[in-house]
């Protein structure tokens, strides 16, 4: 028999632990408290499971369109001293969530990016409250797919 470390290590890296209840829908009381994802990029990002509809949710920053869209060409291709000092200042990056959902039963890792798809989210607590409909919605649109018990 292998050491429990062992095992523990092993299913971790290699398979998303999928919930026995499929009828059980994603509820906001599934998710962390906001607190663990305003600390930033954690050692190990939040992941849950729906049946077979594996999910992870994690925070990350980004620069809106319209911060990057304010500049134009001529602005962006000005490197004299002056126009590099005023350049320094970039555009404020915000954060979000982002939510990663894929057919197990492998892990995020050891997934096919393929199989993986991704939406986005305002980063606050109303946000985990919509993560956890649009976790739902998808689930039960495409019910086969989660159902299905196929080793990829």
């Amino acid at each position: 028999m292998m050491p429990q470390a062992h095992l523990k290590g092993t299913v971790c890296l290699r398979y998303c632990k999928m919930s026995v209840d499929k009828t059980k829908p994603v509820e906001r009381k599934d998710f962390l408290a906001l607190a663990y994802y305003e600390v930033g990029k954690k050692l190990y990002p939040f992941t849950g499971s729906r049946g077979n509809m594996c999910y992870m949710v994690v925070k990350e920053y980004y620069v809106p369109e319209e911060a990057s869209a304010g500049l134009d060409d001529e602005n962006a291709a000005d490197t004299s001293a002056e126009a590099v000092g005023d350049a320094a200042a970039e555009p404020e990056k915000l954060p979000r969530f982002k939510v990663y959902y894929w057919p197990g039963p492998y892990a995020f890792d050891k997934t096919a990016d393929t199989l993986k798809q991704e939406a986005f989210f305002d980063f606050s607590e109303e946000a985990l409250n919509k993560i956890a409909e649009f976790l739902n919605d998808k689930y039960e649109s495409n019910l086969e797919l989660w159902h299905t018990d196929t080793m990829r």
